[in-house]
């Protein structure tokens, strides 16, 4: 897919026009911020958006992320979709200052866990997050904090009403260290809270993570998970994987294991 930066500089404004760009590319854009961030976690949509940035801030228009999907770690919970990808939405970011970070973020049609917008039962979703960064020894820790709320009727399951969620991330050399603790309510009135926790070493030739996250629903048993999965890159083009995955909610439990190999050519 081909894809474009153009960049104008207005004093004391730079507008830059990106898109279509992958989410791998935003990825490598934002290591300064993201670095704690695994790839695992962005997804893959496309973005296309309008990034002004100047002294106030910056300011981003289109299909860009959420801020709290850009300021609360999210290396823990990788299974858990974020709110509104792939949406059209503004958001906007204050200059950081001591390594903290505040951001806000609209999106009037948020698509939510589904592939299309639903305007008749879920709109003008609004996330507010705030990120702080800290250097502690020869390691990097990030603690932050994300809200959101949106105007979702009653039957629809794509975006809650109300939902927030804090966390905790660290990285030291190879290691990474994450946890967060959420609370969604839903259209029907259910709220659901959830703790995830994960570790992961991540070489250049291969990677372990290990995750497990406890979620329930009102006084419902709690269900969980547990997930470990390991890969190794044996060559430029040939990738083995191995993942395992235990799901238990006080009734049943299921255990999934599989081996895989990749090869691209």
């Amino acid at each position: 897919m081909g894809r474009f930066h153009a960049t104008l500089i207005v004093v004391p404004l730079a507008i830059t026009f990106v898109g279509p760009v992958r989410a791998d590319d935003v990825y490598e854009r934002e290591q300064s911020w993201d670095s704690l961030q695994s790839r695992e976690a962005v997804d893959q949509l496309d973005r296309g958006y309008l990034h002004v940035d100047g002294g106030w801030g910056d300011l981003e228009v289109g299909r860009t992320d959420g801020v709290r999907q850009r300021l609360v770690p999210t290396g823990a919970s990788t299974l858990t979709p974020s709110l509104g990808d792939g949406s059209a939405k503004l958001a906007y970011y204050a200059p950081m200052a001591h390594g903290l970070r505040l951001g806000v973020s609209y999106a009037p049609l948020p698509r939510g866990e589904a592939a299309e917008p639903d305007p008749l039962n879920t709109r003008h979703m609004v996330e507010a997050a705030v990120g702080k960064l800290l250097d502690i020894g020869g390691a990097r820790a990030r603690f932050s904090a994300g809200v959101s709320r949106a105007e979702v009727r009653s039957g629809s399951w794509r975006v809650p009403k109300r939902s927030w969620i804090v966390g905790a991330q660290v990285a030291w050399d190879e290691l990474r260290i994450a946890a967060d603790l959420r609370e969604r309510l839903t259209a029907a009135g259910d709220t659901i809270r959830s703790w995830s926790s994960g570790v992961a070493l991540l070489a250049d030739a291969w990677k372990l993570k290990v995750q497990l996250n406890r979620s329930w629903t009102g006084e419902d048993p709690a269900v969980d998970r547990l997930r470990a999965d390991a890969s190794y890159s044996v060559s430029q083009h040939w990738q083995i994987r191995a993942d395992a995955g235990r799901t238990d909610d006080g009734c049943r439990a299921d255990t999934i294991v599989r081996l895989a190999t990749r090869i691209a050519f």
